[in-house]
């Protein structure tokens, strides 16, 4: 799908050691929220080893060219002034960095107007209002050794 048909909004990343400015991907299609290793890493991320590796399926059913998901990342998303802990899985997302799935669209309950989409993204109305913060204070269990 080109970028012209989808869903992109800007995402402010606030990490430890870097401040820097991420296209999302809007995907409510995704079962989860994903962030890009390679990115991570640049961004000096904490993460964590899943208990267990999860498949990773595409959308067709087929299995993922990375194979499975094996790390994630905790992070505080501020959507306008509500804040929520939300967990995004990492792995290798092609072009993309960050990918805001169906967990987000559940906590934030966002009204998009497909008609006027690129009107609404061009003049900012969402995508000056999402910041990703590299610290959270919630823990979803003991990480794999």
């Amino acid at each position: 799908m080109s970028n012209r048909k989808s869903m992109i909004l800007k995402a402010y990343v606030h990490a430890a050691h870097r401040r820097t400015e991420a296209p999302a991907l809007l995907d409510s299609g995704a079962t989860e929220n994903f962030m890009s290793l390679t990115y991570a890493k640049w961004l000096k991320l904490p993460f964590k080893c899943l208990p267990y590796e999860r498949p990773l399926l595409n959308v067709d059913g087929t299995t993922n060219k990375t194979g499975s998901l094996k790390y994630y990342t905790d992070l505080q998303v501020q959507t306008g002034t509500k804040c929520t802990d939300m967990r995004f899985f990492l792995t290798d997302l092609g072009d993309h960095k960050v990918i805001l799935g169906y967990p987000w669209f559940a906590a934030n309950q966002p009204k998009i107007d497909c008609v006027t989409l690129l009107r609404a993204f061009k003049g900012q109305t969402l995508a000056k209002r999402v910041r990703l913060l590299g610290k959270s204070t919630r823990s979803y269990g003991k990480p794999k050794q």
